[in-house]
């Protein structure tokens, strides 16, 4: 089994600061993954995204990866749809090729 968290990219506590030491504690701890993901599902009325700070689920990852080494990184939703069919693999190729920190 492999047990991972998710990353603080939405809400009041969300910011680049907590990303990179929730991924590094998290990768200190030995979990295995750190994950992001994209809202889709909210209560009707509600407004979207839920709050104002919403960072996007592929930069939040390459943040992460720029201060970690070996704890894996995904995604748990990514509406594929809502992403430009060009600048998309371009994000994940970033994400993907960026040296790993740590």
């Amino acid at each position: 089994m492999r047990v991972g968290i998710h990353l603080p990219q939405i809400g009041r506590k969300a910011g680049p600061e907590a990303i990179r030491r929730a991924a590094v504690q998290a990768e200190e701890l030995g979990f295995a993954d750190a994950w992001s993901s994209e809202h889709i599902i909210i209560p009707k009325g509600a407004p979207y995204p839920p709050s104002a700070l919403f960072y996007d689920p592929v930069l939040t990852l390459t943040w992460a990866a720029a201060f970690t080494k070996r704890i894996g990184l995904g995604t748990s939703v990514l509406v594929l749809p809502m992403r430009h069919p060009l600048r998309s693999p371009r994000n994940w190729r970033h994400c993907r090729t960026s040296p790993r920190g740590g």
